[in-house]
């Protein structure tokens, strides 16, 4: 099982059961919601830290690509990592959310974060 842990909530990237498989690819989106009374479009951010827990239950070693859209870095691009976990292991990704942007892509207010997820699971040897 592979599961992805975005503080305050969380977040099943996928799960798998794999036994001498050839190479997979799997894919996941997910709305990860919001939390709190303050309804914004767009707004910078000054400060704050976003932690996440990435686990891998799988004996195989797994790339992990996690994207969210509406989180845009200080140069404007979209937030987008790429994480190598060991088989049965786990990441911790902290982002130092300094300067960053939340910004709504359809203009409207941001209720939740949409967290896009690929995972490339290397064969079995």
């Amino acid at each position: 099982m592979l599961l992805a842990e975005i503080t305050p909530a969380s977040l099943v990237a996928t799960s798998a059961t794999v036994t001498n498989l050839a190479p997979q690819h799997l894919s996941v989106s997910q709305e990860v919601p919001l939390t709190g009374e303050s309804l914004v479009r767009d707004v910078w951010i000054n400060r704050g830290t976003l932690s996440m827990r990435f686990v891998s239950s799988v004996d195989l070693q797994t790339s992990l690509r996690l994207r969210l859209p509406e989180l845009l870095r200080p140069n404007g691009s979209a937030f987008d990592q790429v994480l190598i976990i060991a088989p049965r292991d786990s990441a911790l990704l902290n982002v130092d959310l300094a300067r960053y942007r939340l910004h709504s892509q359809t203009g409207g207010f941001l209720r939740s974060l949409r967290a896009e997820c690929t995972a490339d699971i290397a064969p079995a040897s």
